[in-house]
């Protein structure tokens, strides 16, 4: 029943929100005490510069395949190439941008910084647009599955890394490779 539907999809995303926020404070965690204040201040520096550049190229493409009543394999591709283009272009704006932000922030070490994350964040745009699809059917467990999967692809390199540089890098490879995986 639709009924029945909908409350696994509640209790699987309140399931999906409880174990990435958990993830996300056992991260913290660790990470703080092994990473000096600093560490994250630099990452909280590029992470407002390109939530704020980035915020200007959202389309959502991949949205509006939830909004299509029977999509198409060409509405798939065309929100998936859209998707890819989007983040190309705001990435290279983000990359422009970035000596205004290191010239802001007096910190030469952001722009480095910014290259990587912006460059890796493009990378996720090619992802799998079939995951907007199981959204749209509420298919909630597989969606749970998907995105642990990603916070686990982001937070066991960035504590490896963390242990073994013990600086900011560690937060940038762990994002890095997180987005790319």
């Amino acid at each position: 029943s639709l009924f029945g539907h909908m409350v696994a999809g509640s209790l699987w995303g309140v399931g999906v929100r409880w174990t990435m926020r958990l993830m996300g404070v056992v991260s913290v965690v660790i990470l703080a005490r092994i990473l000096a204040p600093a560490d994250f201040g630099l990452i909280a520096m590029a992470t407002v510069f390109m939530a704020l550049v980035g915020s200007f190229g959202t389309l959502g493409a991949g949205q509006m395949l939830i909004r299509i009543q029977d999509p198409t394999r060409a509405d798939c591709d065309t929100a998936w190439t859209i998707g890819i283009l989007q983040q190309a272009a705001v990435t290279l704006v983000i990359l422009a941008a970035s000596p205004l932000a290191v010239s802001y922030f007096s910190e030469p070490r952001l722009y480095p910084v910014i290259a990587i994350i912006s460059i890796t964040t493009a990378i996720t745009a090619a992802g799998n647009i079939g995951m907007t699809l199981t959204r749209k059917e509420l298919d909630f467990a597989k969606d749970f599955r998907f995105q642990f999967y990603g916070k686990l692809a982001t937070f066991v390199p960035t504590v490896t890394h963390a242990f073994v540089l013990r600086n900011y890098w560690a937060l940038v490879l762990g994002t890095a490779i997180g987005n790319f995986i």
